[in-house]
């Protein structure tokens, strides 16, 4: 289990079927099964170490509750007629027909022209100022450290305030 990695779902299922005689009959089926799912992300072994193994970097608290960034939406009916058909004692045929349409639908930040929101953006993480070609930059490695081990979840706020800047300037 990992942090607002939620799961809902439904599901409905209706059968009717009609004996035409003897020999032959038809029936229709439809399922329904709506759901949505909160995705987990795959991490470095360096969030991993600095975090743990179930930590999640696609969500952060709004309004006191946690929020993922990633949600997965499946709507995908499917509808089903078959038709029986006793040929003999010893043969029958089964013949179906079916129909599956719906949506699929993910959710995820963009952030054209601006920095990454992820919280695990490698540039944040203390082994990228510690890779500068210059010579390790070991204050920012600390910063980077602090700054993801306090908090390492999606700073909605900070992303809202962005936009609502970004509005107003046009």
């Amino acid at each position: 289990f990992q942090d607002a990695t939620f799961y809902d779902a439904n599901s409905f299922f209706a059968s009717v079927e009609k004996v035409i005689n003897e020999k032959h009959s038809l029936n229709f089926t439809s399922i329904y099964s709506p759901n949505r799912r909160g995705k987990s992300s795959p991490n470095t072994q360096e969030v991993y170490d600095l975090k743990d193994i179930k930590y999640n970097e696609y969500w952060g608290w709004q309004d006191g509750e946690k929020r993922n960034s990633r949600i997965k939406r499946i709507e995908e009916p499917i509808l089903m007629l078959n038709h029986y058909w006793n040929i003999s004692n010893k043969t029958s045929l089964n013949t179906n027909i079916a129909y599956q349409f719906g949506e699929l639908g993910n959710s995820r930040l963009d952030y054209p022209g601006g920095g990454n929101p992820s919280p695990a953006y490698y540039q944040g993480l203390p082994s990228y100022a510690l890779g500068d070609p210059d010579g390790p930059d070991y204050e920012q490695a600390y910063l980077n450290y602090q700054n993801f081990t306090e908090g390492g979840q999606i700073d909605w706020n900070r992303i809202y305030d962005a936009n609502l800047t970004n509005n107003i300037a046009g």
